[in-house]
């Protein structure tokens, strides 16, 4: 039975092809790398120097996570490369599932992935306390 003349059928939305999802997912890998990488290398920025702006003092909260290695390393490469893996996995379920939802739902993912770690970052203090200071911690700036 049918409400008003309209049958089910004329309600669904056409099945996406699964090429198009995969050339999507391509797509949105590439435009999240890209972002990703040019913050990364911005936030790589913000650790290198001698304590002068925009460089985090070497005993500053930054200034330690960024000379912590493996951890600092690791992650630069989950900030980099983790939007760009999440967006490859969902152009694949969605071109399994001819859907867009499972890449829609990877790049809004990416995106706030991006944005958490870079808050994070962000969020650390590149100047020394008042308490480092007065150690004589390495917290010159200019």
């Amino acid at each position: 039975m049918t409400t008003g003349g309209v049958g089910n059928e004329s309600l669904s939305a056409p099945t996406p092809s699964r090429a198009l999802i995969a050339i999507a997912g391509v797509v949105a890998a590439i435009v999240l790398l890209f972002v990703a990488g040019s913050i990364g290398l911005f936030l790589a920025f913000g650790c290198g120097g001698d304590g002068g702006v925009p460089y985090a003092a070497f005993d500053s909260r930054r200034g330690r996570f960024c000379d912590s290695g493996e951890v600092y390393n690791t992650y630069l490469a989950v900030t980099i490369l983790g939007p760009a893996t999440i967006a490859i996995v969902g152009a694949v379920l969605g071109a399994r599932r001819q859907n867009w939802r499972p890449l829609l739902s990877a790049m809004a993912a990416g995106a706030v992935l991006i944005a958490a770690s870079t808050t994070l970052f962000l969020g650390l203090s590149s100047e020394c306390t008042e308490d480092q200071v007065a150690a004589g911690g390495q917290c010159d700036t200019y």
